[in-house]
């Protein structure tokens, strides 16, 4: 994707939308239900349907060792309050840049009255083709297959010509 195209989309463009949220007082327990009914890795935590945290599959992990019995703990216990947000009318590269500053994975979109709209994740920008990707937030180990994006398996081979000693080398990454 080019950068015009990229100064050109905007979050609203390639966010997911209609996603399943809980409340602070929803027990951790439901929310690993919700991440493994829609096969996601966060869940918005909303009051009134402005958020005010979000859960991760990796909070959840965390929070296994600190509390070992999560049947009764509150997912407020363990979220991140005030996540970072962005509107919707940011464009792809003021996403990329929210997501490098704050070496995230995900960012959610609010409208102008603080209500959830999406979110973006990095893998939805790689489906897109953001050029800028790569580099900026680590994707270097992601593919788009047929099964949409996901890690990528094995190593890659590049070949990289040498125009000044005509040799030519293989590197490996992954």
């Amino acid at each position: 994707m080019s950068g015009l195209m990229e100064s050109t989309l905007t979050a609203a463009d390639v966010m997911t939308t209609g996603l399943r949220t809980c409340s602070a007082f929803s027990t951790v327990v439901e929310a690993s239900l919700i991440l493994r009914a829609a096969n996601c890795g966060s869940v918005p935590v909303v009051e009134a349907g402005a958020v005010i945290g979000i859960v991760t599959d990796r909070d959840i992990a965390l929070a296994v060792a600190d509390l070992p019995d999560l049947t009764n703990v509150s997912v407020s216990a363990i979220m991140t309050e005030d996540p970072i947000t962005i509107a919707p009318e940011a464009t792809v590269s003021e996403v990329l840049a929210a997501l490098t500053e704050h070496a995230i994975k995900r960012v959610l979109v609010v409208d102008r009255s603080g209500q959830l709209v999406g979110l973006v994740a990095k893998a939805d920008l790689a489906a897109r083709g953001c050029a800028k990707l790569t580099p900026a937030i680590g994707l270097e180990s992601t593919a788009v297959g047929a099964n949409g994006v996901g890690p990528a398996l094995g190593s890659l081979s590049v070949k990289v010509d040498h125009p000044a000693d005509d040799e030519s080398t293989s590197t490996s990454s992954g």
